[in-house]
């Protein structure tokens, strides 16, 4: 499956579609087969871990094959898991920051900084435009300081 998906994923979403639906939906088929065929296996213990693994795995079947139809949608998280990893491995650094205001406030930096990541804008420059004119800036136009708003403001004056 990750090999036509590695393929299918260069290509437009008509191709990436065609893809998923030849090639990896009868691969998705077989294996939940064979997940459904193993629970009713007199062989496998009820209460055993593998047993809770399988029902763990058909409880989101929907959710994992939804990818098979929305070709804009992964088959898996990975991005979201390499962008978080940054936080998970400063979680010991930032288990103290004082008080709940502060992990609030860290909280929401941190989202800033991935939103900013993930848009490709530099984080840095970002803060400090926002620092500068936050304290001027009309309260009803904020939300224009929101990372894609900013960086379409950024484009717009490029040009």
């Amino acid at each position: 499956m990750f090999l036509h998906e590695r393929v299918a994923c260069k290509k437009n979403a008509q191709f990436r579609l065609k893809v998923r639906l030849r090639r990896e939906k009868p691969i998705v088929d077989r294996i939940f087969k064979k997940l459904k065929d193993k629970l009713v296996d007199p062989k496998l213990l009820p209460k055993s871990k593998l047993c809770d693994a399988i029902k763990y795995m058909l409880s989101y079947e929907k959710n994992f094959r939804y990818y098979l139809d929305h070709p804009d949608a992964k088959m898996d998280n990975n991005t979201a898991e390499r962008a978080l990893r940054k936080i998970v491995l400063g979680r010991k650094n930032w288990m103290y920051l004082g008080s709940r205001r502060s992990g609030q406030t860290m909280v929401n930096h941190m989202t800033l900084i991935q939103s900013c990541r993930v848009m490709g804008i530099n984080p840095q420059k970002y803060l400090e435009y926002i620092y500068r004119n936050l304290m001027s800036y009309p309260h009803k136009k904020l939300h224009e300081l929101l990372p894609d708003r900013w960086k379409e403001m950024q484009d717009c004056n490029k040009k």
